[in-house]
């Protein structure tokens, strides 16, 4: 590991002579999913190495996932997780409260790691009070034997009309004094949109503590953000920390210590193959952990999806260029389940064809000849919602349908749905196909997927992610932070 630890300690120094107390960073989204948890993760990792003695904090959360702690209780996985990368052991205080679904309808709110009520809703208005003075209280103990805290953000930073924008985000912010760290998913577009607005609707006191912004999952089409910065900067007032792109390569992992015989759905190991056209509108939030890569692996996913994409033929070109299309045969061959979507599911066939190409090898591109199907693109006429039915399953679940005739649409003898009363897609041994978009957003179906693969597929415990795989990962994280994030700025607003 990359230690500086004389940072650290003369950092430490420097502090205790001027009788300041250890600063906190909280990283606010400026909506839900926007990366929080992962940059703040990267954080307590770079701040770790550097020889600062950093704890994570998350003063509620919703996480279904949970870890022992050696005292006694649990806490949220993530937060657990957090600790493993700050090298200290997990302790209820870096996540006093957690609240999780019931058996039997309404919530448990855990407090200290222990169940303490049960809810009927999510209504937090009448114990606000009382769940304040505990997160302070749990944050006083943990912050006592620290050198610095980050805290992850819960949501979006604004949620204006719910009670636990009380309790977390800016108004926590407020009462620690902490600074504020505002991050975006480039990913999903709205930018500007998100940062400006977030910015404009806090207020005086909370705009204060945001010092910075960064846009995680970063992708421009030409590589430059140059004016969206100086555009952002100008109306927020506030320097940006960093345009940080998509990781392909690390992986945090998830599942407790104590691992079954076989892997649990959420160990799977999902690869999605990150094509140049790929479209992307949430599809694959429910997968968790799965990896983007844009080319070949050495070790064999349990699933490789090929995701729907504007540009089928230049995208299974693309395949055929890197090397991809040999590298998923080959996971086939060693089964891995593959499953295509949209443009993926007519990768798949034998044959993808453009009947209005006058460019002679997009005419007719062999495809990987995995489904008996041969797919001509046709133009564009737009889609539409309907409600499909999980083939051979009562399940049913919304999709996009390109609007064509519903006669038309391709199916094996092992259909993936039906339709309008019609079969479509192919789902057979291992192998799903389906042309409809939004097939994974339903939970029910990714659950129903995900166990055939077990059943297909179970590895024993011991290949189960340990925690010396995981310090690899959290050191690539930290590098990936100081590689694309200004570590010179950071300091100078976080630190000092």
């Amino acid at each position: 590991m990359k230690q500086q630890t004389l940072f650290g300690s003369l950092w430490r120094t420097a502090r205790r002579s001027l009788g300041r107390r250890p600063p906190s960073l909280l990283v606010a989204g400026t909506s839900a999913r926007s990366g929080k948890t992962w940059i703040s993760t990267a954080i307590c990792r770079h701040l770790h190495r550097r020889g600062v003695r950093v704890v994570p904090f998350q003063a509620l959360s919703f996480s279904t996932e949970a870890a022992r702690c050696g005292a006694g209780g649990s806490i949220a996985l993530e937060q657990a997780r957090q600790a493993e990368a700050c090298g200290v052991a997990p302790t209820t205080d870096m996540n006093p409260l957690r609240c999780v679904p019931a058996p039997g309808g309404g919530y448990d709110l855990l407090a200290d790691g222990k169940p303490w009520r049960r809810l009927d809703t999510l209504d937090f208005s009448p114990l606000l009070e009382v769940l304040n003075e505990r997160i302070a209280a749990a944050y006083e103990r943990l912050s006592a034997a620290a050198d610095c805290v980050v805290i992850d953000g819960l949501g979006g930073a604004l949620e204006l009309d719910q009670p636990v924008s009380a309790l977390a985000n800016l108004a926590l912010a407020e009462r620690l004094d902490s600074r504020v760290l505002l991050t975006c998913n480039g990913e999903r577009g709205g930018v500007y949109a998100s940062l400006v607005g977030t910015m404009l609707m806090t207020t005086e006191e909370q705009q204060k503590l945001i010092l910075a912004w960064v846009i995680n999952e970063f992708r421009s089409p030409n590589g430059s953000f140059e004016s969206g910065i100086e555009i952002v900067e100008e109306r927020v007032g506030r320097p940006c920390l960093g345009l940080l792109p998509r990781s392909r390569t690390i992986r945090l992992g998830s599942g407790s210590e104590s691992a079954p015989a076989t892997i649990s759905r959420d160990e799977l190991r999902v690869v999605i193959l990150d094509l140049p056209g790929r479209s992307s509108d949430g599809e694959f939030d429910l997968l968790g952990e799965a990896e983007y890569v844009t080319e070949p692996t050495r070790y064999d996913p349990d699933v490789v999806i090929i995701p729907p994409t504007l540009s089928t033929l230049g995208d299974l070109l693309w395949l055929k260029r890197t090397g991809l299309d040999r590298w998923v045969l080959d996971r086939r061959k060693e089964g891995t389940a593959i499953w295509g979507f949209g443009g993926g599911c007519h990768m798949l066939g034998r044959f993808v064809s453009d009947p209005s190409s006058s460019t002679p090898d997009r005419t007719r591109v062999p495809g990987l000849g995995l489904l008996p199907m041969q797919a001509d693109i046709l133009p564009d006429r737009g889609r539409e919602e309907m409600t499909a039915t999980l083939a051979d399953k009562e399940i049913e679940f919304q999709v996009d349908v390109p609007r064509a005739p519903i006669e038309s649409l391709a199916a094996g003898p092992s259909p993936f749905a039906t339709i309008g009363g019609q079969p479509e897609g192919f789902r057979q041994r291992g192998i799903v196909g389906t042309i409809f978009g939004g097939s994974l957003k339903s939970a029910t179906v990714v659950a129903e997927l995900l166990d055939e693969v077990l059943q297909r597929r179970s590895r024993p415990a011991k290949t189960v992610e340990s925690s010396a795989t995981r310090e690899e990962h959290y050191e690539k994280l930290a590098d990936w932070f100081e590689e694309y994030a200004d570590i010179g700025l950071f300091d100078e607003l976080y630190l000092k």
